[in-house]
């Protein structure tokens, strides 16, 4: 759009290295694909709908490494039942995680409506 130009490479390896060193602690990111590392991430939420082994393997997994002062990493994943072919995607992206041992929830609007999808 006008007005708004592509971060270059040595601005977003900056917002890379704060980002690791917590001066960032939010990002919003597309551009940080496979090969990313970040250890003290707890939480991911995803809302790219994405299907395929490596981004579904790569991206949730930057939650569960290992880091200090880290109990459990979060990955929030939004499916979509408005639309079949989105949906499909979602379940198979649950299937994938669960296949990982990682456990699974289907989180409603309140907490009493939580549960486990089988």
């Amino acid at each position: 759009p006008v007005g708004i130009h592509p971060l270059s490479a040595k601005r977003r390896h900056e917002i890379e290295v704060d980002f690791r060193l917590g001066k960032i602690k939010r990002a919003i990111a597309t551009c940080w694909g496979t090969g990313m590392d970040f250890p003290q991430l707890n939480v991911i939420i995803r809302a790219d709908a994405a299907g395929g082994k490596i981004a579904n393997t790569q991206i949730p997994g930057r939650v569960t490494r290992p880091s200090q002062g880290k109990a459990v990493g979060i990955v929030m994943d939004l499916d979509d039942c408005f639309n079949q072919i989105l949906y499909r995607r979602a379940l198979e992206r649950f299937s994938q995680y669960r296949k990982r041992g990682w456990t699974v929830l289907k989180v409603g609007l309140t907490a009493s409506a939580q549960e486990e999808v089988k």
